[in-house]
């Protein structure tokens, strides 16, 4: 029996992304499956399964708790953690045979004893964790001297800040992150540091520059079948599939006079007789408060508005021409006969990333696995 809230998940869905994100890139670059914030709200172990079973071998999340949750549901595949992890959790590391991101040279000397594998995490535009390399901070001492102190050190990393822009500063900002990452890579090698594994295109980096030729990938919302937000930079042809479809259902239907308030603050006031339903969905599940008196919902195939603000379990929806009774299914995202809700129509009314809409449903409502 299905729940008050829950989301449907195609598996078959996400293994055909799998195969179209193949389709782009380079016939020798491998994909490292970004499945970290739980399988960016899909599932970490489901989505990992899948992605295993479509020959994706790496797998990547951001905490040492996220690689652990994978390796107690006995995923076995080698698992980077791209974050950054606390002294205090490095015997974890060890235990649970992961990978670490290792970001300064003082975390790198935090783990000099250890055998712990490691893939070094390069500054090149994101001005997030890393050590720098950057226009006018070339200076790669600490990156050699981290190298030196561990033991082994497997890959090397950058991260894309606008690889979603088809804005022509943005470009070359791209492009300058990629020569800055090679050229690196050059000055490395004439060291004689070599990296087994080398990767820097996250999701927009495929879409935008497939032609890059490193060992992985690091799709994450692609996996998903969706992209960040439908107005993004994206000039592949890939045909993705949605994998995920987000459901509640109608609690209770009545009629309310003109002029009812409705909903906490009375931001909502009839200005004729309404059939108003109450959705069994609400913040606390993870969907918007912002999208109070915005947003709209699915019903029998009818468009639906939201009346009032959206309460932590529940929301109003304006029914009146709906054919609804109790119990039916309400889309928040998906499609109802012939109309569709798609995450990017949801992130853009709720001036965000599917991103945020993804990760932000919450763990109460349920997951249904399907294919």
């Amino acid at each position: 029996m299905k729940s008050r809230c829950y989301c449907e998940i195609s598996l078959s869905a996400i293994a055909h992304n799998v195969q179209e994100i193949k389709k782009l890139i380079h016939p020798t670059t491998k994909i490292m499956g970004i499945v970290k914030a739980n399988g960016y709200g899909a599932g970490y172990y489901e989505v990992s399964k899948v992605l295993l079973e479509n020959g994706v071998d790496f797998l990547a999340v951001a905490t040492v708790k996220e690689a652990i949750e994978l390796r107690k549901k006995n995923i076995n595949a080698d698992i980077l953690i791209i974050g950054y992890t606390q002294k205090e959790e490095i015997a974890l590391l060890e235990q649970y045979d992961l990978i670490q991101t290792v970001v300064s040279l003082e975390q790198a000397k935090q783990l000099q004893y250890s055998n712990i594998r490691t893939h070094l995490k390069i500054d090149t535009g994101m001005g997030r964790i890393g050590f720098l390399y950057r226009d006018n901070q070339k200076d790669i001492q600490d990156i050699i001297t981290a190298y030196q102190l561990l033991q082994n050190v497997e890959g090397i990393f950058s991260h894309f800040s606008v690889a979603d822009s088809d804005d022509d500063l943005d470009i070359a900002y791209t492009k300058n992150q990629i020569n800055l990452f090679d050229e690196l890579l050059q000055k490395l090698e004439q060291q004689s540091i070599t990296f087994k594994y080398k990767h820097l295109q996250n999701s927009y980096g495929i879409l935008n520059y497939p032609e890059l030729n490193y060992d992985f990938v690091r799709p994450g919302i692609l996996l998903l079948g969706a992209v960040s937000h439908s107005d993004f930079y994206n000039q592949s042809n890939i045909n993705l599939k949605p994998a995920l479809s987000w459901k509640s259902r109608v609690a209770q239907i009545k009629w309310l006079d003109e002029n009812s308030a409705i909903s906490y603050g009375r931001t909502f006031i009839t200005n004729k007789k309404m059939k108003v339903a109450t959705v069994t969905v609400g913040y606390a599940d993870g969907y918007p408060r912002s999208l109070s008196n915005k947003g709209y919902v699915l019903i029998n195939g009818t468009r639906c508005n939201i009346v009032g603000r959206v309460c932590m379990d529940q929301m109003l929806v304006d029914v009146t021409n709906a054919i609804v009774e109790v119990g039916d299914e309400v889309v928040l995202i998906g499609k109802s006969k012939d109309l569709e809700i798609t995450i990017e129509q949801l992130a853009k009314l709720d001036y965000t990333i599917t991103n945020q809409i993804f990760c932000a449903i919450s763990s109460r409502v349920e997951r249904i696995y399907y294919d």
